[in-house]
Order: structure tokens, then sequence, then C-alpha cells
């Protein structure tokens, strides 16, 4: 049956909902996005949170969503986050959005569609790395947070789930996505040069670091950013795709907060990686436990001079992949076989 499917999939009209806090799930979109459009489907886009700095090839519902906000010293502040997001717009983008169209919901951590979807009882297939961040066999912290496991599920909660972690370690859980970052293994790269991407840090303080190690190169890219500037050795740039994806082919290191899609690019691409978890965020502690035993990867507590110059000290391996990828036909495949599999709510695949 799966075969049958795949060699002559029924048209589906699908909804792929994807969150905007961050650039991890965009980027992720924007991946996927030649793969839907090859296919044989008919997909919309949604995109809640934080309006992403990307921008996108395709047409998008932007709705306002639950967006994370952060203090200047890389953590998550929990209390400006419940003030500052508008709740009445949250519920009233769910009751308004319609979703009765739709065959499926294909959805990467984003509430909105998500709740509106297990309202009207709609199939909901979660793709998502959170998918794979609360399966039990995942690496986590010595310190589970039940709370923190639970929101995780319940955020964005769905009918059944395809999980993305940096080694697959269970079924339903796929390797990272190959993006456009992960085909420039073979581009020559600066060996005294790092890309620095960490949002949830103030600039200045970015900078007071950064500008102690008058060797290396670092070039900057941070949402605070609006004009490219120069400070010495380090080179402040606006979040843009095209210009992050040619520095990132050109350096030897990357040093970022413990998220998961640029830690795995940096990895797949042999880049050395230092990775900092945003604190009180638990998704991140879990990345930085499973990102401990993979070659190549750093983990610190915090952002510091002393920290960073350890870390530079090492020694750059070759230019050889330290992950595996899966590629965006591959994810669609698993996808549709998964679809296959559900009992959806106006379509019959027989």
């Amino acid at each position: 049956m799966k075969d049958e499917v795949l060699k002559k999939p029924a048209r589906l009209k699908i909804l792929y909902a994807f969150q905007g806090t961050g650039n991890g799930h965009s980027a992720r979109a924007l991946a996927l996005y030649p793969a839907w459009l090859a296919s044989s489907h008919d997909v919309d886009f949604v995109i809640s949170g934080r309006k992403s700095q990307l921008k996108f090839p395709f047409p998008t519902l932007q709705l306002s969503g639950i967006v994370l906000q952060y203090g200047k010293s890389g953590g998550v502040a929990w209390g400006k986050t419940l003030l500052r997001n508008n709740w009445w717009q949250f519920f009233s983008d769910i009751i308004r959005l319609d979703v009765s169209s739709y065959d499926v919901i294909v959805n990467d951590f984003e509430p909105v569609s998500a709740w509106k979807a297990r309202w009207v009882k709609k199939t909901i297939l979660g793709l998502s790395h959170q998918a794979a961040v609360v399966h039990p066999l995942a690496p986590k912290p010595l310190k589970n947070n039940y709370f923190a496991e639970v929101f995780m599920r319940w955020f964005a909660p769905a009918n059944t789930h395809i999980g993305f972690h940096f080694l697959p370690f269970a079924e339903g859980v796929l390797p990272p996505l190959q993006t456009t970052c992960t085909e420039t293994l073979q581009q020559k790269r600066l060996r005294k040069s790092c890309l620095v991407y960490l949002p949830a840090f103030g600039l200045s303080h970015i900078l007071n670091v950064l500008e102690r190690f008058p060797l290396f190169h670092f070039t900057v890219f941070h949402p605070d950013v609006t004009n490219v500037q120069s400070n010495g050795n380090v080179v402040l740039h606006p979040v843009d795709k095209e210009r992050f994806t040619r520095v990132f082919a050109q350096v030897s290191r990357v040093i970022c907060s413990a998220g998961f899609e640029l830690p795995a690019e940096a990895l797949a691409n042999g880049k050395q990686l230092l990775a900092i978890p945003i604190k009180k965020q638990y998704e991140q502690y879990c990345n930085a436990a499973a990102l401990k035993g993979i070659r190549g990867a750093t983990v610190a507590t915090r952002f510091s001079a002393g920290i960073v110059g350890e870390w530079l000290i090492q020694r750059s391996g070759p230019a050889t992949t330290l992950l595996e990828t899966i590629t965006p036909e591959e994810v669609l495949r698993k996808v549709l076989e998964k679809v296959a599999g559900m009992q959806l709510s106006s379509i019959d695949l027989e």
C-alpha cells in the first residue's frame, strides 16, 4: 500500500505551519519548499511568532502566535514573555484561522494552527526538532524538567510526529535536514575565522568578549544590527540568509546558542562548534546534552572571554562532515508515508 501511495500519491491539500521565533524553523521551511513545489500537492504556508528575518519565496499568512522574550545575558525572560505577548490576539487567531479545506496540517511547532486543528478534529502531523527532544530515548540533561517537557508536548499538539535530532536514535527520528548551508563542505575556508550568531545576548557583551582576540576574525549576525559595521576584528551584519550562507561557507568555526539547525549545519560541514545554551530554555539544555557526545562540538554554560579563549586554541580538524544529513526530498517521502498511514479527516487514500 505504501509503495502504491508513493508512486501515485493522492493530491492532498496541506497546510504547512511553522514557528517564526528564531530562524531555525524558517530555515527548515525554506529548505523543504522546493520539494513541496515539485510534489503534486497543494501547499499553503502559515507562520506565527516574531516575524522572521528570513525572506520567503512563497506567500505566508503571518499570525501573532507566542514569542519568547530574552534578557541581554542570554536567558529567557519568562515575565516579559507573559506580559508582552498579545494573548487576546493569539486566541482570536485560533478562532479565525480556517483549516476546513485542508486534508492534513504539517506543523513545525506552530501553536495557532495546531490548536485550531485539534479543536475542529483535523489531522496534525508534527514535523519538528521538538518532537525528537521529548522522545523518551532522547538525550537529556542531568536535571530533568517535567514542566518544560509538558510545555513542549502541548505547545503545538499533534496526532503523530516525525522528529529531527543530531543523531537518529529511534524510529521516527531523522538526522538534520540538508540545507543550502550543508552544501559548502568542499569550499575553501579561512583558518582563523569564526561566525557568531547569539541573538539572545546583547551586542555590547558580544563585542566585549570578541575584541579580546585580535588574531581572529569574527563575523557577527545579530537582529539588533541594521547596517554592516566594522569594529576592529569584528564585523557586524544584520540577519540575511544569502550573506549568512556566504560567510558560513568561508569560516572554520561557529559560535552559537544550543539550538538545533545551526549547530547541525556547522557539524555537517566539519566546522568547530562552540554552543552556549540559552538560560532557562530546557530544549537547549537537551541539545547541549546531545552535543557533548559529538566530535567537533564544545558546550559551554556561559559566553565569556575565558571560555572562548580556551576554545580558540583548540586545533581545527580537517573539513570532513561530523554529522549525516537527510535531503528535503527524503523528508517529504517520509511525511507522505506517515500521512498515508494516518486516518485523514476528508480524503480517502485508496
